[in-house]
């Protein structure tokens, strides 16, 4: 685990967050794509589905990652994607049945 290394690094430089920049960057680069997210699940016939591949395109997003990644081609991956394990059926009928939903990303 590289965190506490990271920790020293940013009190050394007198920076609080090492990751600021790359972190608006991100966030300007995701917001690019809000518009086609929003657009494949308002069309989509599974909108649970696909707001949960959405989400899942979310997690594509790591600052500790050295990895280089197109966020549209990541968006266009996950949503051709089929999961490999697919309870979507049983997470539809649960939340019909819930009166809470607590949802932790």
């Amino acid at each position: 685990n590289a965190t506490p290394m990271y920790s020293m690094i940013a009190k050394e430089l007198k920076i609080k967050d090492l990751y600021k920049d790359i972190k608006i960057d991100s966030i300007k680069n995701s917001l690019r794509y809000y518009n086609k997210c929003q657009s494949l699940i308002d069309n989509s016939h599974d909108r649970l589905t696909t707001a949960t591949k959405v989400a899942i395109v979310g997690n594509v997003i790591d600052f500790a990652s050295q990895k280089m990644f197109d966020l549209g081609d990541e968006v266009d991956g996950v949503i051709d994607s089929e999961f490999s394990i697919d309870d979507s059926n049983k997470l539809n009928k649960e939340i019909l049945l819930a009166k809470n939903i607590v949802y932790l990303a």
